[in-house]
């Protein structure tokens, strides 16, 4: 098999350039997020800080974390879920006035623990899922569809 014959069986590298905008998926995220917090804490303040404080963490957090030469870091993503349902959940509770502790009874603590069983998985998932909405749109402009 000659050189030539051997480059063009060797699929295209993935460059993973990051072809989501990382303000897409920081909307995203942050939109999300707000939901939650709204759902979790009736409050319409502690989700508007949320929004803000989830969309800085993602907005930051992505390109550091998600994109990678390789293709977008599943793992990366599922952090940066984390970390923005970390920071939304802290800012939505310094909002609220009570320095930043969301869970301020027993009733409430229960809860929230119940709740966080739902609501991580869900910011981990649409994280990923972002990320791998990345990888399609990359490798369908580099045409492996």
């Amino acid at each position: 098999m000659s050189q030539q014959q051997q480059q063009s069986a060797t699929p295209a590298p993935r460059t993973g350039n990051g072809k989501l905008p990382r303000g897409v998926a920081a909307l995203a995220l942050a939109v999300l997020a707000a939901v939650l917090c709204w759902q979790l804490l009736a409050s319409t303040l502690a989700a508007a800080g949320a929004f803000v404080a989830a969309a800085v963490v993602a907005f930051l957090a992505w390109p550091v974390l998600v994109i990678r030469p390789a293709g977008a870091s599943l793992g990366g993503a599922a952090a940066t879920g984390a970390l923005t349902l970390l920071a939304a959940t802290v800012v939505a509770g310094l909002l609220l006035g009570r320095g930043g502790a969301v869970v301020v009874d027993h009733d409430t603590l229960i809860l929230l623990l119940f709740s966080l069983w739902i609501v991580i998985p869900v910011m981990v998932a649409a994280a990923v899922g972002l990320a791998l909405l990345d990888r399609r749109l990359s490798e369908r402009d580099r045409g492996l569809d």
